[in-house]
């Protein structure tokens, strides 16, 4: 609603009263989409009045800083035939989402605010010159006087094309449309809109758009710019350009809001999705445990049938007593049948602690899963950037994007989401453990030897997996004098439990 035709025509009248005699001095780019120009009175060098254009492919607007900051490198001059040139006047087009800017010498700037196709065209006596955004090539092609157009407001016009008030006044826009007709509806208790007294109705309320009122409302959270007060909320403004300027800033807040919302959705939707795979793949070796034969239940076939088993044997066909059928079973032709029998049991042991393992890392995923899905739900209902700054810190959801991190004097890794820090000397690894690291953080260190201290920070209400424990494990032993053994031992335990002594170097 920004780009609203009736709107255009205040801003534009507004530009005019301002800017007229004015001189272009800067016309510049310095991030994708966005056009920066700056204008300067005759004699007075010292007052200028910005205007920034940013014409994206979801938004685009124009808003008017106080100042604005060249940056030293990354900028293009753009439009340079203008710079030194006089404003003649600012000039709406009639019925059209655009406006120009006629400078002397027959230049034109036009402002063509056409939502995803917005532009800006440089004219030269009335032919496109060069355009801003130059993948909008039909442009090129574009007169200055094309972007006017007639609207004929009669009834029988109306009529004409099937009492659709889209049609008829393009220029209205979906919100006007839309409110016009339930003030319509409230008004009559059996409303008709295609009747006289419709049409009537309308055209009050397009003489009410010519009075200088500003509405901003939020839609669905999203701020919103109108001559109609749809919200009893609604801030209110009579300087097109200081509702802009309000309505701009308020949707860079917004839009913030709605980047970081997405970006830590999407990063919690696909840690969840790992997850269930991860729940997937523990489910299916707990079924080959719990629906196949057991190690103990192969070693009691075996012991079962001692004597009925020849020596040098590597695969021995016996009957499956607990499934009443015949069983294949793996034997080491080294061994005699008991000493088989004894490698299974052996096996089984480990069976029932890799069951138990299992069983309870599920139980722990799942927990995970469920703190996640809470934090979905947070952020979701939360509508404050600082707010989700903060939610992100505290549970450690770091952008993908954001993974170094300057400002921490250690090495630091992340691993789905957790952050593993690593001491880079005997200073630093003081440092770490005794400044940085917090109580629950878990902490590593190479059993007996020199080596870095690593720290497993703790996110809140997650408990730390096997996985990136075994990680972290291996940092700690590649960062110590045993990097090149074949084993080294690592303790782990929580910082709380560290304790430098008195003294101690």
């Amino acid at each position: 609603m920004q780009n609203n035709y009736y709107f255009l025509k205040h801003l534009s009248s507004k530009l005019n009263e301002i800017l007229s005699g004015f001189t272009l001095i800067e016309c510049f780019s310095q991030n994708k989409d966005e056009l920066i120009l700056n204008f300067s009175e005759q004699n007075k060098s010292d007052q200028h009045f910005f205007i920034k254009a940013l014409l994206g492919s979801n938004f685009s607007c124009i808003s008017f800083p106080n100042d604005y900051k060249r940056a030293n490198s990354n900028t293009i001059d753009l439009f340079e035939v203008l710079i030194g040139k006089k404003i003649i006047n600012v000039k709406q087009h009639l019925n059209e989402r655009a406006f120009t800017f006629n400078f002397n010498n027959h230049f034109q700037l036009t402002f063509k605010m056409f939502g995803n196709k917005s532009n800006i065209i440089l004219f030269k006596n009335g032919y496109a010159d060069s355009i801003f955004k130059s993948k909008l090539i039909s442009d090129m092609s574009l007169k200055n006087k094309q972007l006017e157009r007639d609207i004929n407001l009669t009834f029988q016009e109306f009529e004409a094309k099937e009492f659709n008030l889209e049609k008829t006044i393009p220029t209205l826009g979906r919100h006007q449309i839309e409110f016009i007709k339930n003030q319509f509806n409230k008004k009559y208790s059996i409303p008709a809109f295609d009747t006289p007294s419709f049409w009537d109705f309308v055209m009050k309320y397009i003489v009410e758009f010519s009075k200088p009122i500003f509405y901003i409302f939020n839609e669905n959270n999203v701020p919103q710019i109108s001559l109609i007060k749809f919200d009893d909320n609604a801030q209110s403004f009579e300087d097109p350009i200081l509702a802009l300027n309000f309505f701009f800033i308020q949707y860079s807040k917004t839009e913030g809001v709605a980047k970081e919302k997405n970006r830590l959705i999407n990063e919690i939707e696909n840690k969840i999705t790992k997850l269930r795979k991860s729940v997937i793949e523990i489910d299916s070796r707990l079924s080959k445990f719990k629906n196949g034969p057991t190690n103990e239940e192969i070693a009691n076939i075996l012991m079962a049938n001692l004597y009925n088993i020849s020596d040098r044997l590597e695969m021995v066909e016996l009957f499956d007593f607990y499934r009443n059928s015949s069983i294949s079973i793996k034997l080491k032709s080294d061994l005699n049948p008991q000493k088989n029998a004894e490698g299974y049991y052996r096996k089984a042991k480990n069976e029932k602690i890799e069951i138990d393992i299992l069983e309870k890392k599920v139980i722990g995923i799942e927990k995970n899963i469920g703190i996640l899905a809470n934090n979905l739900i947070e952020i979701n209902a939360t509508e404050d950037l600082k707010q989700l700054k903060k939610f992100q810190a505290y549970n450690g959801l770091v952008s993908s994007d954001n993974k170094v991190f300057p400002e921490i004097p250690f090495k630091i890794i992340e691993l789905e989401g957790w952050q593993i820090w690593i001491g880079k000397n005997a200073n630093n690894n003081d440092l770490l453990t005794q400044k940085y690291a917090k109580k629950d953080d878990l902490w590593l260190h190479a059993r007996d030897v020199a080596g870095s201290h690593v720290i497993i920070r703790k996110r809140s209400g997650m408990v730390f997996p096997k996985n990136i424990i075994e990680r972290a494990a291996e940092l700690a032993a590649f960062y110590s004098k045993r990097k090149t053994d074949t084993v080294c031992s690592v303790i782990v335990t929580q910082k709380k439990y560290v304790r430098k002594p008195k003294n101690m170097a």
